[in-house]
């Protein structure tokens, strides 16, 4: 197929009139940035796509529909201030970075990348931390989560068919993410190997509604809650008998300490005294 350009039997004015334009591009198909400039919204799904190079002129771009290609880089998009939705999954991506100037994005689909493991800058998550509100990075790979902890407006979370098994490493981003209303960790080796997960994210998130794909109720909130109540009077009263076990160690041995030191009795001294004078005595004799 002959290279073509799109909006090419259009003028600038009917481009600019039709901002919302979403274009379905075939395979082969490239892109004239100057034409473009007043696009809001691509489509781009299976068109053969290397790079998105292309689209970095298009500083009226909002909504980027770009799955199933063979893109390995996001960071040409960045400095796209007004770009909201961006999905890319099934594409080369191995790692998230370089897109520190994306102040408006809040939808992020990098599902099932087709690379040994999907990996993430820390600065270019942490540019993301006020914005986004839903990712879905399903099928990735991804050992560790904690990177994504400083997503602080996220909502929604898609983590499944991945390889996160460290709690330790888990529970730093419940502290981070909480916002949270919908998870999804199934197929992780973390949710086997952790039967009691759900209620802990339920403890940890109040505003949680969905984990594993299933909402969560008002009434297994509540015996979430009434758990959690058994469980802190358990450890109170077991810190209680502890200190009291620990204050009592104390006392006794205060009053071990201030026990005054044993002397012999008076009539004890003497015996001493007279059994030294009787060796001494029978010592002299033989020497004689």
């Amino acid at each position: 197929m002959s290279s073509k350009k799109i909006g090419a039997n259009k003028s600038d004015t009917q481009i600019d009139q039709d901002a919302h334009l979403a274009l379905q591009l075939c395979k082969g198909i490239s892109l004239d940035p100057i034409r473009l400039l007043a696009i809001k919204e691509l489509h781009l799904q299976d068109a053969e796509i290397t790079t998105l190079e292309p689209f970095q002129h298009l500083l009226e771009l909002c909504v980027l529909y770009a799955s199933n290609n063979q893109i390995t880089s996001v960071r040409p998009l960045d400095g796209l201030e007004k770009l909201r939705v961006l999905h890319l999954s099934h594409n080369k991506l191995g790692r998230i970075e370089g897109i520190r100037s994306l102040p408006s994005l809040e939808e992020l689909n990098i599902a099932r990348q087709r690379t040994s493991a999907l990996a993430f800058e820390p600065d270019s998550i942490e540019a993301l931390g006020n914005t986004l509100r839903t990712l879905n990075a399903r099928g990735n790979h991804i050992a560790s989560c904690r990177v994504l902890s400083s997503l602080r407006a996220l909502e929604e979370l898609e983590l499944s068919e991945n390889d996160i098994d460290d709690f330790n490493d888990f529970e730093i981003l419940l502290a981070g993410i909480s916002a949270i209303t919908t998870i999804n960790l199934s197929d992780n080796p973390i949710v086997k190997k952790m039967p009691k997960l759900r209620h802990q994210c339920i403890s940890a998130w109040r505003s949680l509604g969905s984990f594993n794909a299933k909402p969560v109720t008002t009434a297994e909130r509540i015996f979430v809650s009434k758990i959690n109540e058994h469980r802190a009077k358990i450890k109170s009263r077991q810190q209680s008998v502890a200190s009291k076990k620990a204050t009592s160690k104390t006392s006794m041995d205060i009053l071990a300490a201030s026990k005054p030191v044993p002397h012999l009795p008076p009539y004890a001294s003497q015996y001493r005294d007279l059994l030294i004078q009787t060796i001494s005595n029978s010592r002299t004799a033989k020497g004689a």
